[in-house]
């Protein structure tokens, strides 16, 4: 398939972009063609759309490999493999349950999360 069946199935696409690797899976968002798109798309996405419609994505050498390299770093993020214990009040416990049935997810996925995010430096306290 050309171009338009690539994208409309899903496939990946591994290129180089305004200097930097860019690894990309489209979705099925209604492609019609160049230019033509049912999808409404954000300012980093239609340039990287642009671009692709510009022929200036290239293969990356060794694609294999480098999926299978982002494919680790991914497992090594995710990965869970310490047991932790802690105390804390019942009141703080009852507040993350509640919020935690807000967001959908079990309470200690939220409890992993926020100290994941703390660690990563991306918890920011709210100031008033």
């Amino acid at each position: 398939p050309g171009r338009r069946g690539n994208l409309a199935a899903g496939f990946p696409r591994i290129g180089g972009f305004g200097g930097r690797r860019v690894i990309c899976l489209w979705k099925s968002v209604g492609y019609l063609g160049r230019g033509e798109s049912t999808a409404r798309l954000d300012e980093e996405e239609q340039e990287l759309l642009d671009s692709f419609e510009r022929d200036e994505w290239r293969p990356v050498v060794g694609q294999g490999a480098e999926i299978e390299r982002y494919r680790e770093y991914a497992r090594a993020t995710f990965r869970k493999d310490k047991r932790v214990n802690i105390r804390i009040s019942g009141k703080d416990l009852d507040s993350l349950k509640v919020r935690a049935l807000e967001e959908g997810i079990p309470y200690q996925t939220l409890m992993a999360s926020v100290l994941h995010k703390y660690t990563e430096g991306r918890l920011v306290e709210k100031r008033s």
